[in-house]
């Protein structure tokens, strides 16, 4: 079987990652407690350490990637660069995602955004969700998390993604 990424079982900071094999049309869920530490949330490092082994640029003993996965992260944007000029759905599609004019007005219609809306705007599902929209279009795999999202944000995003799951993606 064709698989993406093998996990013979791993530590991540102190927390055991049971076995698993991610293949095409797949999702694995790991869940990373919020636990806090001196100087940061350690759920947050241990996301990011996970996400940096899926895109090949850190090394974890018992997980094996086969491609790089991308990150569908969302796109900060400089507090000065933001009050002089503001980061619109638009230009974050065709700009920073090189979308081209259809794939960037299918993604807004299907959101019920305008190209015009300022990212900055757009609450943390919505915009968590705009990302991941313009990973897949990318790319066959992709990795994500929930960071900032409630739970019908959540429920969302998960959706999205058995919808993909079911379309082959």
């Amino acid at each position: 079987m064709e698989f993406f990424v093998q996990s013979t079982g791993f530590d991540l900071d102190g927390y055991r990652i049971p076995p698993f094999t991610l293949g095409p049309s797949e999702m694995v869920r790991i869940w990373i407690p919020p636990t806090s530490k001196k100087g940061g949330w350690t759920g947050y490092d241990m996301s990011k350490h996970f996400t940096q082994a899926l895109a090949k640029k850190r090394y974890i003993q018992g997980l094996t990637v086969n491609q790089p996965i991308p990150f569908a992260q969302i796109t900060p944007q400089r507090p000065i660069a933001s009050f002089l000029y503001p980061l619109t759905v638009e230009r974050f599609l065709k700009q920073r995602q090189q979308l081209n004019e259809m794939e960037s007005q299918s993604l807004t219609t299907d959101l019920g955004l305008t190209g015009k809306k300022k990212m900055e705007q757009l609450n943390s599902m919505t915009s968590r969700l705009l990302s991941i929209q313009c990973m897949a279009i990318k790319s066959c795999c992709l990795a994500f998390d929930y960071f900032g999202v409630d739970p019908t944000g959540e429920q969302a995003i998960t959706e999205f993604m058995k919808r993909l799951i079911e379309a082959g993606r």
